[in-house]
């Protein structure tokens, strides 16, 4: 759906107002951890209701820590869920090691959505990442939920810090 296009004058509806003016925003105000686990869950405050037949420009912007990860053998792991037939395509950009290296990975048209990884820089060193994504929705309206875990399962908790963030902006 192509964003409306108004004249001189004209009153804007509400629904149009909220719908194509405001973002969708979810913002950590507390930390999450996940400790000695591989397995991916629901962040507890990064999700967004979006609408069907719908494209959005999705930014997530995450700052977190963990154990010292090595090589590819980083900590954590993410990746999003989306309402049924939904594709999201973009890019990640993150550290793949404790030697602080940079990464990036690019997603084209999935439906299964990828799975990223990031490295981490030791208990108490903030790292950070950031997605770039387009959400395209199908006839089925849902949640854009985020959802992590550590990559390799370690004792030191992974966490997720007060300040990231996940915005959708709709764009068509």
């Amino acid at each position: 759906m192509a964003p409306p296009v108004y004249t001189p004058g004209q009153v804007l509806n509400a629904s149009d107002c909220n719908n194509w003016f405001v973002p969708l925003v979810a913002y950590r105000t507390s930390t999450q951890s996940v400790t000695s686990s591989t397995t991916l869950v629901n962040d507890n405050q990064l999700s967004v209701s979006v609408a069907a037949n719908a494209v959005y420009w999705v930014i997530l912007a995450l700052t977190y820590d963990g154990a010292v990860s090595t090589g590819t053998a980083a900590g954590l792991k993410y990746t999003f869920a989306v309402p049924a037939s939904a594709t999201l395509a973009g890019m990640h950009a993150g550290f793949t090691a404790a030697s602080g290296l940079f990464t990036d990975d690019n997603m084209s048209g999935f439906t299964a959505i990828p799975t990223s990884v990031s490295g981490t820089l030791g208990a108490g060193n903030t790292a950070g990442l950031i997605d770039s994504a387009i959400l395209t929705t199908s006839s089925t309206s849902g949640t854009l939920q985020l959802q992590w875990a550590q990559n390799v399962s370690s004792g030191t908790a992974t966490r997720l810090f007060a300040g990231s963030h996940l915005v959708a902006w709709r764009v068509g």
